[in-house]
Protein backbone atom coordinates (compact mmCIF):
# COMPACT_ATOMS: atom_id res chain seq x y z
CA UNK A 1 0.00 0.00 0.00
CA UNK A 2 1.62 3.18 -0.89
CA UNK A 3 0.04 6.45 0.15
CA UNK A 4 1.58 10.08 0.17
CA UNK A 5 2.97 12.08 2.03
CA UNK A 6 6.06 9.34 2.50
CA UNK A 7 6.15 7.72 6.06
CA UNK A 8 2.61 7.91 5.96
CA UNK A 9 2.02 4.53 5.60
CA UNK A 10 3.90 3.18 8.04
CA UNK A 11 2.42 6.33 10.74
CA UNK A 12 -0.68 4.78 9.87
CA UNK A 13 -0.20 1.09 10.32
CA UNK A 14 1.66 2.42 13.56
CA UNK A 15 -1.18 4.55 14.79
CA UNK A 16 -3.87 1.39 14.07
CA UNK A 17 -1.51 -0.90 15.62
CA UNK A 18 -1.23 0.76 18.71
CA UNK A 19 -5.08 2.28 18.73
CA UNK A 20 -4.07 5.46 18.81
CA UNK A 21 -6.71 7.87 18.39
CA UNK A 22 -4.03 11.15 18.62
CA UNK A 23 -1.65 9.76 16.36
CA UNK A 24 -4.18 9.09 13.72
CA UNK A 25 -5.99 12.35 13.78
CA UNK A 26 -2.85 13.66 13.02
CA UNK A 27 -2.61 11.73 9.97
CA UNK A 28 -6.27 11.91 8.86
CA UNK A 29 -5.91 15.55 7.18
CA UNK A 30 -2.59 14.82 5.25
CA UNK A 31 -4.13 10.97 3.85
CA UNK A 32 -4.86 11.67 0.28
CA UNK A 33 -8.98 11.66 -1.23
CA UNK A 34 -8.06 8.28 -2.98
CA UNK A 35 -6.64 6.49 -0.19
CA UNK A 36 -7.54 3.26 1.52
CA UNK A 37 -10.72 2.40 3.26
CA UNK A 38 -9.95 3.76 7.18
CA UNK A 39 -13.38 2.34 8.49
CA UNK A 40 -12.58 -1.19 7.09
CA UNK A 41 -9.04 -0.56 8.22
CA UNK A 42 -9.03 0.43 11.60
CA UNK A 43 -12.21 -2.24 12.00
CA UNK A 44 -9.32 -5.01 10.84
CA UNK A 45 -7.32 -3.66 13.54
CA UNK A 46 -9.37 -4.26 16.15
CA UNK A 47 -9.00 -0.27 17.33
CA UNK A 48 -11.70 0.58 19.12
CA UNK A 49 -10.60 3.88 20.36
CA UNK A 50 -9.79 4.66 16.36
CA UNK A 51 -12.93 3.56 15.10
CA UNK A 52 -14.88 5.96 17.42
CA UNK A 53 -12.82 9.06 16.43
CA UNK A 54 -13.40 8.16 12.50
CA UNK A 55 -17.28 8.09 13.15
CA UNK A 56 -17.01 11.14 15.50
CA UNK A 57 -15.32 12.70 12.52
CA UNK A 58 -18.20 12.11 10.13
CA UNK A 59 -16.43 8.80 8.36
CA UNK A 60 -19.16 6.56 7.61
CA UNK A 61 -19.90 2.92 9.06
CA UNK A 62 -20.80 1.54 5.31
CA UNK A 63 -17.53 2.80 4.09
CA UNK A 64 -16.24 -0.02 1.39
CA UNK A 65 -13.11 -1.07 0.11
CA UNK A 66 -12.36 -1.87 -3.48
CA UNK A 67 -13.83 -5.64 -3.15
CA UNK A 68 -16.97 -3.53 -1.89
CA UNK A 69 -16.28 -4.92 1.67
CA UNK A 70 -17.79 -3.02 4.65
CA UNK A 71 -16.56 -2.91 8.80
CA UNK A 72 -19.25 -5.02 9.27
CA UNK A 73 -18.24 -7.34 6.82
CA UNK A 74 -14.81 -7.62 8.57
CA UNK A 75 -15.89 -7.76 12.06
CA UNK A 76 -14.42 -10.30 14.82
CA UNK A 77 -15.54 -7.91 17.76
CA UNK A 78 -19.49 -7.92 19.09
CA UNK A 79 -18.81 -4.57 20.53
CA UNK A 80 -17.34 -3.04 17.08
CA UNK A 81 -20.61 -5.14 15.38
CA UNK A 82 -22.67 -2.60 18.31
CA UNK A 83 -20.85 0.77 17.53
CA UNK A 84 -20.97 0.25 13.83
CA UNK A 85 -24.46 0.01 13.96
CA UNK A 86 -24.81 2.85 16.25
CA UNK A 87 -23.48 4.93 13.83
CA UNK A 88 -25.94 3.58 11.46
CA UNK A 89 -23.69 0.45 9.63
CA UNK A 90 -25.96 -1.61 7.43
CA UNK A 91 -25.84 -5.24 9.04
CA UNK A 92 -27.66 -6.58 5.82
CA UNK A 93 -25.16 -4.49 3.71
CA UNK A 94 -25.02 -6.63 0.37
CA UNK A 95 -21.04 -7.72 -1.49
CA UNK A 96 -20.01 -10.40 -3.60
CA UNK A 97 -19.28 -11.98 -0.42
CA UNK A 98 -22.46 -12.10 1.08
CA UNK A 99 -24.01 -9.85 3.56
CA UNK A 100 -22.00 -9.53 7.14
CA UNK A 101 -24.01 -12.25 8.46
CA UNK A 102 -22.86 -14.16 5.45
CA UNK A 103 -18.90 -13.67 6.31
CA UNK A 104 -19.38 -13.77 9.97
CA UNK A 105 -20.90 -17.09 9.65
CA UNK A 106 -17.85 -18.41 8.01
CA UNK A 107 -15.35 -16.74 9.97
CA UNK A 108 -16.33 -15.12 13.34
CA UNK A 109 -17.99 -16.43 16.71
CA UNK A 110 -21.36 -16.60 18.30
CA UNK A 111 -21.04 -13.48 19.68
CA UNK A 112 -20.48 -11.78 16.62
CA UNK A 113 -22.76 -13.94 15.01
CA UNK A 114 -25.68 -13.03 17.79
CA UNK A 115 -24.75 -9.18 17.80
CA UNK A 116 -25.63 -8.89 14.13
CA UNK A 117 -28.91 -11.01 14.56
CA UNK A 118 -29.71 -8.47 17.19
CA UNK A 119 -29.03 -5.54 15.20
CA UNK A 120 -31.59 -7.19 12.69
CA UNK A 121 -29.00 -9.22 10.52
CA UNK A 122 -31.30 -11.29 7.92
CA UNK A 123 -30.85 -14.86 8.83
CA UNK A 124 -32.44 -16.22 5.22
CA UNK A 125 -30.42 -13.15 2.65
CA UNK A 126 -28.76 -15.72 0.09
CA UNK A 127 -25.90 -15.09 -1.19
CA UNK A 128 -25.75 -12.67 -4.20
CA UNK A 129 -22.96 -14.02 -6.18
CA UNK A 130 -23.29 -15.69 -9.43
CA UNK A 131 -22.31 -19.45 -8.03
CA UNK A 132 -23.88 -20.34 -4.89
CA UNK A 133 -27.00 -19.15 -3.20
CA UNK A 134 -26.25 -19.77 0.45
CA UNK A 135 -27.72 -18.77 3.64
CA UNK A 136 -25.85 -17.73 6.55
CA UNK A 137 -26.92 -21.15 8.31
CA UNK A 138 -26.03 -22.98 5.40
CA UNK A 139 -22.78 -21.96 5.15
CA UNK A 140 -22.00 -22.20 8.73
CA UNK A 141 -23.09 -25.89 8.23
CA UNK A 142 -21.30 -26.79 4.87
CA UNK A 143 -18.17 -25.63 7.14
CA UNK A 144 -18.85 -27.57 9.97
CA UNK A 145 -18.82 -24.92 12.14
CA UNK A 146 -21.18 -26.16 14.74
CA UNK A 147 -20.51 -23.01 16.99
CA UNK A 148 -22.16 -20.90 14.75
CA UNK A 149 -24.58 -23.10 13.41
CA UNK A 150 -25.79 -22.93 17.41
CA UNK A 151 -25.86 -19.30 17.08
CA UNK A 152 -27.72 -19.29 13.82
CA UNK A 153 -30.04 -21.77 14.90
CA UNK A 154 -31.78 -19.03 17.01
CA UNK A 155 -33.45 -17.66 14.50
CA UNK A 156 -34.62 -21.02 12.64
CA UNK A 157 -35.44 -20.77 8.79
CA UNK A 158 -38.45 -21.58 7.25
CA UNK A 159 -40.02 -25.22 7.15
CA UNK A 160 -38.64 -25.73 3.43
CA UNK A 161 -35.18 -24.85 4.31
CA UNK A 162 -35.73 -26.75 7.45
CA UNK A 163 -35.83 -29.66 5.17
CA UNK A 164 -33.61 -29.28 2.72
CA UNK A 165 -31.09 -28.66 4.85
CA UNK A 166 -31.80 -31.76 7.30
CA UNK A 167 -31.50 -34.06 4.28
CA UNK A 168 -28.33 -32.44 2.97
CA UNK A 169 -26.71 -34.06 6.06
CA UNK A 170 -28.41 -37.47 7.32
CA UNK A 171 -26.44 -39.16 4.49
CA UNK A 172 -23.19 -37.54 4.93
CA UNK A 173 -19.99 -39.16 6.88
CA UNK A 174 -17.64 -37.67 9.16
CA UNK A 175 -17.27 -35.86 12.35
CA UNK A 176 -18.08 -32.66 11.31
CA UNK A 177 -21.50 -33.23 9.25
CA UNK A 178 -22.27 -35.90 11.65
CA UNK A 179 -22.19 -33.22 14.74
CA UNK A 180 -23.93 -30.26 12.53
CA UNK A 181 -26.97 -32.80 11.48
CA UNK A 182 -27.11 -34.01 15.24
CA UNK A 183 -27.61 -30.12 15.95
CA UNK A 184 -30.26 -29.36 13.39
CA UNK A 185 -32.07 -32.40 14.60
CA UNK A 186 -32.17 -31.11 17.83
CA UNK A 187 -33.26 -27.84 16.65
CA UNK A 188 -35.83 -29.36 14.12
CA UNK A 189 -36.66 -32.79 14.94
CA UNK A 190 -36.44 -36.01 13.18
CA UNK A 191 -39.82 -35.63 11.45
CA UNK A 192 -39.87 -33.02 9.27
CA UNK A 193 -42.26 -33.23 6.89
CA UNK A 194 -40.87 -33.65 3.85
CA UNK A 195 -41.08 -31.04 0.55
CA UNK A 196 -43.25 -32.53 -1.94
CA UNK A 197 -41.49 -35.04 -4.45
CA UNK A 198 -39.12 -36.03 -1.15
CA UNK A 199 -38.67 -38.81 0.81
CA UNK A 200 -38.95 -38.45 4.73
CA UNK A 201 -35.48 -37.87 6.48
CA UNK A 202 -35.10 -41.76 7.56
CA UNK A 203 -36.13 -43.50 4.33
CA UNK A 204 -33.22 -41.08 2.60
CA UNK A 205 -30.55 -42.22 5.46
CA UNK A 206 -32.01 -45.71 4.96
CA UNK A 207 -32.19 -45.69 1.11
CA UNK A 208 -28.33 -44.58 0.83
CA UNK A 209 -27.37 -47.18 3.49
CA UNK A 210 -26.57 -44.43 5.67
CA UNK A 211 -26.10 -46.13 9.49
CA UNK A 212 -24.87 -43.07 11.10
CA UNK A 213 -27.66 -40.72 9.71
CA UNK A 214 -29.94 -43.44 10.40
CA UNK A 215 -28.71 -43.67 14.10
CA UNK A 216 -29.07 -40.13 14.92
CA UNK A 217 -32.68 -39.83 13.61
CA UNK A 218 -33.13 -42.64 15.61
CA UNK A 219 -31.45 -40.81 18.99
CA UNK A 220 -34.08 -37.99 18.04
CA UNK A 221 -36.91 -40.19 17.63
CA UNK A 222 -37.33 -40.58 14.21
CA UNK A 223 -40.76 -42.96 13.63
CA UNK A 224 -39.49 -46.39 12.40
CA UNK A 225 -42.70 -47.57 10.85
CA UNK A 226 -44.31 -44.80 8.84
CA UNK A 227 -44.72 -45.59 5.37
CA UNK A 228 -43.81 -43.36 2.32
CA UNK A 229 -46.25 -42.44 -0.24
CA UNK A 230 -46.04 -45.47 -1.84
CA UNK A 231 -46.49 -47.77 1.51
CA UNK A 232 -42.75 -48.41 2.01
CA UNK A 233 -41.44 -48.21 5.24
CA UNK A 234 -37.37 -47.48 6.33
CA UNK A 235 -36.92 -50.90 6.84
CA UNK A 236 -38.24 -52.06 3.68
CA UNK A 237 -35.96 -49.65 1.45
CA UNK A 238 -33.24 -50.51 3.63
CA UNK A 239 -33.41 -54.46 2.72
CA UNK A 240 -34.73 -53.89 -0.60
CA UNK A 241 -31.55 -52.16 -1.49
CA UNK A 242 -28.94 -53.97 0.16
CA UNK A 243 -30.01 -56.52 -2.89
CA UNK A 244 -31.64 -54.89 -5.08
CA UNK A 245 -28.49 -53.65 -7.65
CA UNK A 246 -25.65 -55.81 -8.76
CA UNK A 247 -24.22 -56.94 -6.01
CA UNK A 248 -24.97 -56.90 -2.67
CA UNK A 249 -24.87 -54.08 -0.21
CA UNK A 250 -23.76 -55.22 3.20
CA UNK A 251 -24.10 -50.88 4.30
CA UNK A 252 -28.10 -51.47 3.81
CA UNK A 253 -28.19 -54.69 5.92
CA UNK A 254 -26.53 -52.65 8.82
CA UNK A 255 -28.80 -50.20 8.12
CA UNK A 256 -31.75 -52.74 8.24
CA UNK A 257 -30.41 -54.39 11.51
CA UNK A 258 -30.61 -51.26 13.33
CA UNK A 259 -33.83 -50.64 12.32
CA UNK A 260 -34.93 -54.02 13.67
CA UNK A 261 -33.01 -53.76 16.49
CA UNK A 262 -34.86 -49.96 17.11
CA UNK A 263 -38.40 -51.82 17.11
CA UNK A 264 -39.05 -51.32 13.19
CA UNK A 265 -42.32 -53.63 12.50
CA UNK A 266 -40.74 -56.15 10.16
CA UNK A 267 -43.83 -58.02 8.84
CA UNK A 268 -45.42 -54.36 7.87
CA UNK A 269 -46.61 -55.36 3.97
CA UNK A 270 -45.21 -53.28 1.67
CA UNK A 271 -46.69 -54.45 -1.87
CA UNK A 272 -46.84 -58.26 -1.65
CA UNK A 273 -43.64 -58.30 0.65
CA UNK A 274 -42.53 -58.05 4.11
CA UNK A 275 -39.21 -56.30 5.29
CA UNK A 276 -38.70 -59.83 7.20
CA UNK A 277 -39.75 -61.96 4.08
CA UNK A 278 -37.31 -60.02 1.83
CA UNK A 279 -34.31 -60.85 4.83
CA UNK A 280 -35.26 -64.58 5.15
CA UNK A 281 -34.93 -64.69 1.21
CA UNK A 282 -31.45 -63.45 1.17
CA UNK A 283 -30.54 -65.34 4.24
CA UNK A 284 -30.53 -62.23 6.48
CA UNK A 285 -30.30 -63.21 10.14
CA UNK A 286 -31.68 -60.87 12.85
CA UNK A 287 -29.58 -60.87 16.07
Amino acid sequence: MTITPAGSAQALAAALRHDDPSALGALLDNLPADGPALVPMVVLAKAHRSLDLLLARGFSPNETRVDRLAGLHLVDDAKMVRTLVAAGGDVNLASPSGTPLHLAAANAGPPVLKALLDAGADPNATHEGPVTNFTPLEIACELGRTLAVKALLARPPAPATCFFLTAGFVTRKGKKPLAVLDLLLSAFGADLEPVVGYDFLLHIASKAGSLEGVELLIKHGAAVDRPDREGRTAAFLAIHAAFGGLAPRPEHVEVFRRLAAAGANLDQRCGQVTPRELARQHRVALS
